[in-house]
């Protein structure tokens, strides 16, 4: 795509300065995550610092895995269901991220989502959105 640029270690970064921006506002430090495949949508729909993530827009490392960094409720929209869910051990992405100890949520189709201790996250079907 010629809105995608290769930085090191072969991970394709988009090249748009406002995911660029949310992604730096997003970061913080780590305390205590959670995650509730059956949390009702309305309750991050709602939230006035809710976002909204559809899973076909993100791009995922050379391993096919995703870390979400960041503070809040988080709802992904994702075509797959939820396959498992819980706390990551040891484990450093082929991005280089260590994501020992975040949350970690694998989708039906084998993709493998980590998220920050302080991300409240809930995944959604399409329609619920």
């Amino acid at each position: 795509m010629s809105d995608e640029r290769t930085a090191a270690g072969g991970v394709h970064q988009p090249d748009y300065p406002e995911l660029q921006e949310l992604a730096a506002g997003l970061l913080n430090d780590r305390a205590s995550s959670s995650f509730d495949a059956a949390a009702p949508v309305d309750a991050v729909a709602d939230a006035p610092s809710g976002i909204r993530l559809h899973l076909a827009d993100l791009l995922s490392d050379d391993a096919g895995e995703l870390l979400l960094e960041g503070f809040g409720p988080v709802e992904l929209i994702a075509e797959e269901g939820v396959a498992g869910h819980g706390l990551a051990p040891a484990h450093v992405m082929a991005s280089g991220e260590d994501v020992s100890g975040f949350g970690f949520v694998t989708l039906a189709g084998g993709t493998m989502i980590y998220f920050s201790p302080d991300i409240d996250l809930s995944v959604a079907p399409p329609d619920a959105s």
